[in-house]
C-alpha cells in the first residue's frame, strides 16, 4: 500500500508542470510527511574522486543506483545542494570545500552518443497513471535533450506521430482520452517500424530505444480482442528481431487482478527479443543501466567540482564529504551522497596551497626562539628569584638579642665566618647550624665555610648583584636550551629531507632486509606502511641531534678532541638504531598487514627511541639514569606519539609548525629525564677501601682553595693522601696524582702499578675520573664519587 501511495504521489513531480497533477509544493510536502523522499535519499554512490596535482580542486563523480524522480540535480532552480564535511565526527566549517559546478555528464554523453528515445504514451489510462507517465518522461528529460527524446501518444485507433518532448508538448499533450478500446500491439509495431525505417528524425541516430507505457489491456470486457488484427500483430511481436531498436515496456497496471497475463508474457518476450526489459513500474535508473552497458557508456551520472580553501590539511583522517539535495519548492530531502576522503598521513600531511617550506621554517625558528627566550627568562630570573625569596623568608632572620632561638635550636651570638658578635638588627643566615652575617654569607660565595660532607645543607647560591650570573640559573637551563635547539635542528632536517627521501629509504631498507620484493614493494609502501614511511627519518634526526646535545652536556669535562669524537659517534649510532627501529616496525606492518592492529606495535619504537637517546647520552658519564627516570621518558615518548594528532585542523598556524611542537615536547621531556646537576668542586670525593676502614676523602677542599693544585697519592708524608696503612703493598713515595682540568678530575700515574678494570694504566697518561670509576694502588682501591648537595 505504501508503494502504491508513493507511485501515486509521483504524479506531480515534474519540472514543466501538469494541469492534472498536484502542484509541486503540495506534492513535496506530501512526500516529506509520508517519508518517501527520505527513503530515496541513499540513491547515489560515488564512482571516483580525483584531485588536481596541487590538491586545490577535486571532482566527485557519482552515479544513480535508485530512482529519485524527475529531478535534474544540476538544475539549481529545482534543487538546492548543501555541502557538509566532518572529520572524526567534528564538522568542518572554516575549511569546507566550495562547490563550484555541477555537471550532468550522463546527458552530455548521451547527447554525444547520438542515441534517440521514443516514449509511447497510453492516454486511455486513469489520470493518476497519465500523470505518472508525464513524470517518467520528465525524468527522461534529465538525461536526454528534447531533440533526442520523442513522445508518441495513442488512444482508440489513433496513434500520433513522434513529437519532440518540448515544454509545449509536455504541458498540453498529456490529456486523458475517453475511449473503450486501444490498439496497443499496433501502436508498438508501428512505432518500431517507424524507428527502423531510417527516416528523419531517426536517420542520424546511433542507437534507438523504444519505451512503451501501458497496462497490457488488449481485450474488451467480453474477452474479444480490441484490434481486429490482434493475433497477426501478436505473432509479429513474437518474431525474433535483430533490428537496431531496443524495446522496454513499463507496466502501468496497478491492479494485479485485472492484469492480462497472456499479454504480459507476449510483451516480455517482445522486450527480450529486442534486448530490452519488461518493468513493473517505471525505473529510469534500471533502463539507463541496461542500455548504457550495451552501448559501452560510462555509468557516471553527475560530476561535482569543488575548490579547497587554502591551508586545508589532510592528515590521513577520514573526511566524510556529504552532499544533501533538497527540493527548492518545499525544502524536502531528495537524495544524498557521502564520499570518504583520506589523503596524507599524520607525519606527512597534505596542505592545500601551503606556505613555502622556507617560510614555514622561518615561522618555526621564530616560535623556537620565543620558547628559548621564555625558558631562559624563567630559569635564569624567575625561578632563582622565587627560590631566593623563599630562602630569605625561611633562612634569614633579624637578630633580636641573646638567647634567640630559631629552627628549634639556640642561635649563636657570633658569626661563624668573621667571629664578630651579632648586633641587634643584623641580618643573620641560619641555613645550617653555622650562623653567619648575611653579608659574610654573600662574600663567602653564598655558602658556609663547612659546606660539603660536614655541612651538606649550608649553601644557597644567588648572585643578587649580577642577575645574569649563569650560576643563578637552575641546572636544567642548559639542558632545556640544548633540547630546544636540537629539536629545532631535527625538525628542519625532517622537513627538508624526509618528504623527499624517506619513502625511498624505507623501501630500499625493507628490500635489503628481504622483507619485501621488488614486485610488491610499492604496493606495500602505499597500502600498509603509508603512515609510517616518514618515521625512520624522525627517529634518525631526533636521536642524532638530541644525543649530540645531551652527550655534550654530560661529557663536558673530557678533552676536546676525544670528547667530540665520542659525542659524534654516540649520536650517529643512536640515530641509526632509532631509524632501524621504525624501519623494522614499518616492515612488520607491511609484511604481515597489521594495519588494523598496528597500535599494538607502534608504541615500541617510540619508547625504545627514548631509551636509546638517554642511554647513549649518559653511558660512562657522571650521569646515572635511574629506573623512574627511564619510565618517565617512556611515558613522554608515548604522549609524543599521539601529540601529532592533538591539534585541530582549524588551527590558524601551519600544521608543519605544529609538528615542531611535537619535536619540542619529545626533546624537552627527555631533557628533564636525563638532566642532573653539573659537577662542582665541592662534590669531589674518593672512597678508600683496603687495609684500612672504608672512608670517604673530600677532594673538593684542595681544589676549592686552589683549582690549579695537585692532589698527590703515595707513602711520602708530603702526599695529600698518605697510604701509611699499606705496609706490604708496592707503593712509591709519590705514586700518582690527581689534577683538575676544565672542571673535571684526571688521574695521572707517576709510577707503574696503578690499575683500573684489571689493566695497568700507562705512566704519565691522563685518565678521566667519572662517577664510580675505580683504580687501585698497592692494596688500596679508590673509587671516585660525586655528591650532589642540593640547595
Amino acid at each position: 500500500m505504501k508503494k502504491l501511495l508513493f507511485i501515486s504521489a509521483l504524479v506531480a513531480l515534474c519540472l514543466t508542470g501538469c494541469d492534472q497533477g498536484l502542484p509541486q509544493e503540495e506534492l513535496d510536502v506530501f512526500l516529506q510527511e509520508a517519508g518517501f523522499l527520505h527513503e530515496k535519499a541513499p540513491a547515489m554512490e560515488v564512482t571516483s574522486l580525483d584531485f588536481s596535482p596541487d590538491d586545490k580542486t577535486f571532482t566527485l563523480a557519482t552515479r544513480m543506483v535508485n530512482d529519485v524522480g524527475p529531478y535534474n540535480l544540476a538544475d539549481s532552480n529545482a534543487v538546492r545542494i548543501v555541502v557538509k564535511e566532518t572529520v572524526n565526527s567534528i564538522q568542518q566549517h572554516r575549511f569546507l570545500p566550495q562547490l563550484t559546478a555541477v555537471r550532468n555528464t550522463e546527458a552530455q554523453k548521451l547527447a554525444a552518443s547520438g542515441i534517440s528515445v521514443l516514449a509511447l504514451v497510453d492516454l486511455t489510462l486513469p489520470p493518476t497513471a497519465i500523470d505518472l507517465q508525464h513524470t517518467a518522461v520528465t525524468e527522461m528529460l534529465t538525461s536526454f535533450r528534447p531533440e533526442n527524446l520523442y513522445v508518441s501518444f495513442f488512444y482508440g485507433d489513433s496513434i500520433s506521430a513522434p513529437l519532440q518532448a518540448t515544454n509545449y508538448v509536455m504541458r498540453n499533450y498529456f490529456q486523458r482520452k475517453e475511449t473503450d478500446h486501444k490498439f496497443l500491439y499496433r501502436a508498438i509495431l508501428q512505432q518500431k517500424q517507424t524507428m527502423e525505417s531510417g527516416l528523419a528524425p531517426w536517420d542520424q541516430a546511433a542507437g534507438r530505444i523504444l519505451v512503451v507505457f501501458s497496462d497490457e489491456q488488449v481485450y474488451l470486457d467480453d474477452d474479444a480482442p480490441m484490434d481486429s488484427e490482434h493475433f497477426d500483430l501478436q505473432q509479429q511481436l513474437l518474431l525474433p528481431d535483430a533490428g537496431a531498436v531496443e524495446a522496454f515496456y513499463v507496466s502501468m497496471n496497478q491492479d494485479a487482478e485485472s492484469q492480462d497475463d497472456n499479454a504480459a508474457s507476449i510483451l516480455q518476450l517482445f522486450c527480450q527479443n529486442h534486448q530490452g526489459l519488461f518493468l513493473h513500474g517505471f525505473n529510469w535508473v534500471t533502463i539507463k543501466n541496461a542500455f548504457f552497458g550495451r552501448h559501452g557508456l560510462d555509468v557516471c551520472t553527475y560530476e561535482f567540482d569543488f575548490v579547497n580553501p587554502d591551508y586545508k590539511v589532510y592528515r590521513g583522517n577520514r573526511h566524510h564529504l556529504t552532499l544533501d539535495f533538497f527540493s527548492t519548492a518545499a525544502d524536502s530531502l531528495v537524495s544524498s551522497v557521502t564520499a570518504q576522503i583520506r589523503k596524507g598521513t599524520i607525519y606527512d600531511p597534505v596542505i592545500v596551497h601551503g606556505r613555502p617550506i622556507g617560510l614555514v621554517i622561518v615561522q618555526g625558528c621564530v616560535l623556537a626562539f620565543l620558547i628559548l627566550a621564555l625558558v631562559w627568562l624563567i630559569l635564569q630570573f624567575l625561578v632563582p628569584f622565587i627560590r631566593y625569596r623563599l630562602f630569605l623568608r625561611h633562612h634569614v632572620v633579624t637578630y633580636r638579642g641573646p638567647l634567640m632561638s630559631t629552627q628549634n635550636h639556640l642561635l649563636s651570638q657570633t658569626c661563624y665566618l668573621c667571629k664578630a658578635p651579632f648586633q641587634e638588627g643584623d641580618r643573620v643566615v641560619v641555613k645550617c647550624r653555622h650562623s653567619m652575617h648575611k653579608h659574610c654569607w654573600d662574600e663567602n660565595d653564598y655558602h658556609c665555610p663547612e659546606f660539603g660532607s660536614q655541612c651538606p645543607e649550608g649553601s644557597h647560591f644567588y648572585n643578587h648583584r649580577n642577575l645574569l650570573d649563569v650560576r643563578n640559573a637552575t641546572f636544567y637551563l642548559p639542558w632545556l636550551l640544548g633540547a630546544i635547539g636540537a629539536a629545532l635542528l631535527a625538525w628542519i632536517a625532517f622537513l627538508l629531507w624526509a618528504h623527499f627521501s624517506s619513502s625511498a629509504l624505507l623501501e630500499d631498507i625493507l628490500r635489503w632486509m628481504n622483507l619485501i620484493t621488488d614486485a610488491d614493494s610499492q604496493q606495500y609502501i602505499n597500502e600498509f606502511a603509508e603512515h609510517e614511511k616518514l618515521l625512520p627519518a624522525f627517529g634518525l634526526f631526533i636521536s642524532f641531534f638530541l644525543t649530540l646535545v645531551f652527550a655534550a652536556l654530560a661529557m663536558y669535562s673530557r678533552n676536546v678532541r676525544r670528547k667530540w669524537l665520542s659525542i659524534l659517534l654516540r649520536a650517529i649510532l643512536a640515530g641509526l638504531c632509532s631509524m632501524m627501529l621504525f624501519v623494522i616496525t614499518a616492515g612488520v606492518e607491511a609484511v604481515f598487514s597489521f594495519e588494523a592492529f598496528f597500535f599494538l606495535l607502534e608504541w615500541i619504537p617510540w619508547i625504545l627511541t627514548a631509551f636509546i637517546i638517554a642511554y647513549a647520552s649518559t653511558i660512562h658519564t657522571r650521569i646515572h639514569l635511574k629506573f623512574r627516570r627511564l619510565l618517565l621518558a617512556a611515558v613522554i615518548a608515548l604522549l609524543t606519539m599521539h601529540a601529532w594528532s592533538f591539534f585541530i585542523l582549524d588551527a590558524r598556524i601551519d600544521f608543519r609548525v605544529f609538528l615542531l611542537i611535537s619535536f619540542l615536547v619529545f626533546a624537552v621531556g627527555l631533557a628533564i629525564c636525563v638532566a642532573q646537576p653539573v659537577s662542582r668542586s665541592h662534590r669531589y670525593f674518593l672512597r678508600v677501601e683496603g687495609p684500612v676502614k672504608t672512608m670517604e676523602i673530600a677532594l673538593y677542599k684542595w681544589f676549592a682553595a686552589d683549582p690549579t693544585s695537585v692532589v698527590t697519592i703515595g707513602k711520602s708524608v708530603d702526599c695529600h693522601l698518605q697510604l701509611s696503612w699499606d705496609i706490604i703493598g708496592l707503593v712509591a713515595p709519590v705514586h700518582a696524582e690527581i689534577r683538575k682540568k676544565q672542571d673535571a678530575l684526571y688521574l695521572i700515574p707517576l709510577e707503574p702499578g696503578v690499575t683500573a678494570a684489571g689493566q695497568s694504566l700507562p705512566v704519565g697518561r691522563c685518565t678521566w675520573l667519572y662517577q664510580d670509576r675505580s683504580f687501585t694502588i698497592g692494596n688500596t682501591t679508590f673509587t671516585y664519587i660525586e655528591k650532589d648537595f642540593r640547595h
